[in-house]
């Protein structure tokens, strides 16, 4: 196995290889319909731990399914709290996640519970604030250790195809996502209670939020 449940004091441990093999399925089965598993999304994960120091996963439930989702996230898109002393997302007391979506995305969240979806002339006019410069950046990191950049940047004139970008701001009580620096689209209670993310160093250097690369 390639994880472990283990009983916690006074917990039954038949309870514990129960609860392994139930997340042993959802974790080897696809996480979406496209058969991506919890193994492959951890395979990202590793990379970017062995190349930039720290490998970074969300984990996320998916409520119409029923499941966990268990999805890589590049380090290079992750924020977390400049005091914090470790790359341990438990010790951060908040974290940022940096993404790019379309209009035509982003329109599809309009039914989340308190959701604030601006207007369709608006959601253009954010696609247009959108900081491309940490997307330049990947791109030349990517360049020069010879991959093929996967760009970010909107190239296209098609309107629900532009990219606004969204900051996803997690605290063990808060949810807030903004969309192009400007709209505040969610702000609710965190229903998880813990910041939904692990970061995992190759090597830690003590007193710092990013470890030492391979």
């Amino acid at each position: 196995d390639w994880f472990t449940v283990e009983a916690d004091a006074g917990a039954v441990p038949e309870e514990a290889r129960q609860m392994q093999q139930v997340l042993r399925y959802y974790l080897d089965h696809d996480r979406d319909n496209f058969g991506i598993s919890a193994i492959s999304e951890t395979h990202q994960a590793i990379k970017n731990l062995l190349v930039y120091g720290n490998g970074a996963l969300a984990l996320e439930w998916d409520g119409e399914r029923k499941r966990p989702i268990w999805s890589f996230v590049d380090i290079r898109d992750l924020y977390l709290d400049p005091q914090a002393k470790s790359p341990v997302v438990d010790l951060s007391r908040s974290l940022i996640r940096r993404s790019m979506l379309t209009i035509e995305e982003i329109k599809n969240w309009g039914n989340i519970p308190g959701a604030n979806l601006p207007s369709d002339d608006e959601l253009f006019t954010l696609s247009g604030y959108a900081d491309v410069s940490g997307v330049i950046v990947k791109d030349n990191q990517d360049a020069m250790r010879g991959m093929l950049p996967v760009s970010a940047r909107s190239f296209t004139e098609f309107t629900p195809h532009k990219m606004i970008e969204v900051l996803s701001y997690w605290s063990t009580t808060r949810h807030v996502i903004v969309l192009g620096g400007r709209h505040v689209f969610l702000s609710v209670e965190n229903p998880y209670k813990f910041i939904p993310f692990t970061i995992a160093p190759y090597c830690i250097v003590p007193g710092k939020i990013m470890g030492y690369s391979l």
